[in-house]
Order: C-alpha cells, then structure tokens, then sequence
C-alpha cells in the first residue's frame, strides 16, 4: 500500500514484513535496512536516493524479510513511501513462474492482500540470451476478478537512447520467447490500444506511439533514472490480460513497481 510517512532526520521507521518498497519523492536521503526474523541484517543501502528496488537474490535466497527499517538523513520528511506490510517474500512469489532472470511475473489474483497491493520485480535476462527483459503484473484465466492499475514506477540501466516500454499483453509470459524483435512484433500484444493522453507523466519524456501502435507508453529516460506513470483512469486487466514493464535493450535490467487492487467481477 502507499502510505504518507513523516521521518524527521535521524529518527527511522520499521516497515514490518515488507518484501519491497519505493520511495516516491526525491528531497530528501536515507539509510534502508533489511533485517531477518532473528534481527539480524541482510542489506543496507546508505544514501538511497528517489527510488530504491532491492534485488532478486533478496527473495530467492533468503525465505522472508522481517522488516525494513527506514532512516532519514536529512532534515524535513522523507514523502511518501509505498511499502507492503505484512506480506513475506513467499508469498510475493506464489503461483509465478520465474525464468531465471529473464522474464519475472506475478499471478495478482494469488497475492494475499486487503485492500490495494503493490509488487516490486527485477529482471534481466541473461547475458546470452539476447532478449528483453519483462516484468509483468499477470490476471489469470478465470480469477474472477479485474486487477485495477492506479500507479506504476520503473527504473531501468538503460542508456538514454533505448526507451522503456509499457504495454498489455495477452499471454503470460513464462519462457523465453526467442528473439528480442518477437516483442516488437506483436507477438504479445493484443489489438487494444491506450492513448497516451491516458497518463499523466511525472517525468519529462519523449513519448513515442508504441510497438506496433499497441503500446501504451514509450519513454525515453536517462540511464539509471526513474520513470513514473500515475494513471489518470486507472487501467483494468481483465481475467486473461497482463501489464509487461520491458526494456527495448538486450539483457538490459528492468525493476517495475505495480500499484493495484483487485475488483469482483
């Protein structure tokens, strides 16, 4: 969930059973800790910047995140934080299919969440491969319920010159796919097209009208910068129907963060 945290510097926050967050303001700096059940630290990022994603082998290797400490650097907030509390990186996992470091996707209907719900992903494939990397929020078949997307937050290793690309899909993606102009051509989109008058850009961007004309957003973004897409209407997979978050540059690495609450329907 994305909650208003108010840290005064030097003082932190512990975020319990989080398996990732995102910070979504840039004034400010902080330390971020991540300890075991036992208390004992796994990670530390010192001096994060506007956004942090923390990496794969955090929950492939480790079973579960106890809690994240959060503390501030500088004087004033620290903004908003999008955390999610209560959930272990096991669960986070559930019912996905994870080709390793190629295409990483969440079955949304299986996460154990109340309310609105958030994954963070990093992906990239390997370096053999040749290919793109997707991070994808998947509906499954018969879920019996719309994945409601209000927000989007990506950061990529990109140079300035490859764009970010953020598009509907309506196959999961569970295998590398071949050639990386497999996904240019169409062969994981459906024919739905969203303008992009749709979105509101936090950034300032290039925005280019797709792959194939069924992309919803391309942005071109600096290298190791963050590209954030708050939706204006918030944008409804159906049963059967993902968001893909790729990169446009082979074995490039791709972190995605979705923010979205499921409807009956």
């Amino acid at each position: 969930m994305i909650n208003d945290y108010s840290i005064d510097a030097g003082e932190y926050k512990d975020f319990v059973g989080g398996y990732g967050f995102t910070i979504l303001e840039s004034n400010y700096r902080v330390d971020v800790q991540l300890f075991n059940a036992l208390g004992a630290e796994i990670e530390v990022a010192t001096d994060v910047g506007s956004s942090w994603f923390w990496r794969q082998p955090i929950w492939t290797e480790i079973p579960r995140v106890a809690f994240i400490r959060v503390t501030a650097l500088t004087n004033g907030t620290v903004g908003r934080i999008q955390s999610s509390e209560g959930i272990s990186g096991n669960n986070v996992l559930a019912g996905s299919v994870d080709v390793p470091n190629a295409i990483q996707t969440l079955d949304g209907s299986l996460e154990i969440v109340k309310d609105s719900r958030g994954f963070v992903v990093e992906v990239q494939c390997p370096s053999s491969a040749g290919e793109y990397s997707i991070a994808q929020l998947w509906n499954p078949p018969g879920s019996g319920v719309n994945l409601v997307v209000d927000e989007v937050n990506g950061f990529h290793t990109l140079p300035a010159v490859h764009p970010l690309y953020l598009y509907r899909s309506s196959t999961k993606l569970v295998t590398n796919f071949g050639a990386a102009a497999a996904v240019e051509g169409n062969k994981f989109l459906n024919s739905a097209v969203y303008s992009g008058a749709e979105f509101q850009y936090e950034n300032t961007a290039t925005i280019l009208s797709g792959i194939e004309g069924s992309a919803l957003l391309a942005k071109y973004r600096g290298q190791y910068e963050d590209s954030s897409y708050i939706l204006k209407k918030p944008f409804v997979l159906s049963p059967g129907v993902g968001l893909n978050f790729s990169s446009t540059l082979v074995n490039g690495i791709v972190s995605a963060s979705y923010q979205y609450h499921s409807e009956k329907v």
